[in-house]
């Protein structure tokens, strides 16, 4: 039964036994199969420091983790710094793919000689 239950949440079996042992009563399963919040730990950049960051990332630096040791001594590991950039309201983002020298112009003749 518990490899079924495994399968079809698609979990491991030692997680629905944990889960199963957890369970105990029918009132209690709710509270036992609650998702556990995760431990993040505090930001180590002040307030107006983070404010101060949102807008030197306006300005356009590539090199982002460079830039938050250089002004503010604290250095992040990247995926750490994504997850703070998440939270002042910036996303990753990938460039379009474009040819620099491609002109508008240029690409509309061509789709109109097809």
């Amino acid at each position: 039964m518990v490899k079924d239950v495994a399968a079809a949440v698609g979990a491991s079996r030692q997680s629905v036994s944990a889960w199963r042992k957890r369970s105990g009563s029918r009132g209690e399963q709710a509270k036992a199969l609650a998702a556990k919040p995760q431990h993040v730990p505090e930001c180590r950049l002040s307030g107006p420091q983070r404010t101060r960051l949102k807008r030197l990332l306006r300005a356009g630096p590539r090199c982002v983790a460079q830039l938050v040791e250089l002004e503010f001594g604290v250095s992040y590991h990247p995926s750490h710094l994504g997850r703070l950039l998440h939270t002042r309201g910036f996303s990753c983002q990938k460039p379009v793919r474009r040819s620099r020298e491609q002109g508008p112009a240029a690409v509309q003749a061509w789709r109109e000689q097809k």
